[in-house]
């Protein structure tokens, strides 16, 4: 259960949440937040043995991001704040950047685990 509870986090679109920060407060420390995040979920469930969980974490976290993006914009100048991408282009550029740090600190666990072996 404990698990289950933890793994929702996933659902949120961390993607948009970063990028809605960044465009009203004009602070990139959102998406810093973003990374250690989805990276600490990431090394949990992986920790646990539990991979696929972090996959379809990842998926959900991208396409709740998308539509959120799509269905919420914030206002007229959201489009162009994100030059050269669009909000749609910066939640898939983010996606990719955020997968990229995951599969490094999966990777810095898993050196970790067989250091202690």
């Amino acid at each position: 259960m404990k698990k289950f509870i933890i793994a929702i986090f996933y659902a949120l679109p961390f993607a948009y949440f970063a990028m809605a920060v960044d465009y009203i407060k004009g602070s990139i420390l959102s998406y810093v937040l973003m990374m250690v995040c989805l990276s600490f979920l990431t090394c949990l469930f992986f920790k646990q043995k539990k991979l696929k969980i972090a996959i379809l974490g990842n998926v959900v976290s991208f396409l709740m991001s998308y539509v959120c993006v799509i269905k919420f914009p914030l206002s007229g100048h959201w489009d162009c704040f994100f030059k050269p991408f669009t909000t749609e282009g910066m939640v898939i550029f983010l996606t990719v950047i955020s997968l990229l740090i995951q599969l490094a600190a999966v990777a810095a666990v898993k050196g970790k685990n067989k250091i202690k072996k």
